[in-house]
Formats: structure tokens, sequence, C-alpha cells
């Protein structure tokens, strides 16, 4: 799976960002039934989230705990730029972009 270029919102939502990279899933067969597994992906990403969306989140505390060194602010908000990457389920490993 190749994500050449997801958008989430537009510039004037107010959350809105980009996700660009791949990710390896594949089909399995337990039990007659079919699941995805994700292998190795690599994603970046691109969050803003303008100051009317975080004065009125409660989620933004556990988004810092987790995103907080790649946070960014200006005057219109909040912008959180990384790589996230990984191989199978679990913490990715985060790094800046």
């Amino acid at each position: 799976l190749t994500l050449e270029n997801g958008v989430l919102g537009s510039p004037g939502d107010e959350l809105n960002g980009t996700i660009k990279g791949f990710a390896d899933l594949v089909i399995v067969f337990q039990n007659g039934r079919a699941a995805p597994q994700l292998n190795q992906y690599d994603f970046q990403v691109d969050l803003s989230l303008k100051n009317s969306l975080v004065q009125k989140a409660g989620f933004l505390t556990g988004l810092d705990l987790l995103l907080g060194s790649y946070k960014q602010s200006n005057a219109e908000g909040i912008r959180y730029r990384f790589r996230a990457k990984g191989n199978g389920p679990g913490m990715p490993r985060l790094e800046a972009l």
C-alpha cells in the first residue's frame, strides 16, 4: 500500500494535514477468516490544528504526550511534523521531519 499524498481536510479547516509513505499489508487467513497483517511501514505526517480547535479539544493532552517533541507553535495554532516507522504492530519509531 503506497500513500503518495493523503490529505486530511483543507487549509481552512481546524484540522488539516498530509500523510505520505507506504505500508506492507498482507492478508492472512486464520480459522477460515481473512485478516490484514501489518508488516513494515514508513509514513511522513504533517498535521496542523488551528487555535479554535486547540482551545476546545481535550484530547490534545494525550497527543502532546506522544508527539510533543515534534510540535511547532505558531500564530494560527499548532503543527506536528514527524515520521512514523516500524515493523508490525506495536509502537512506531518516531522522528522529526
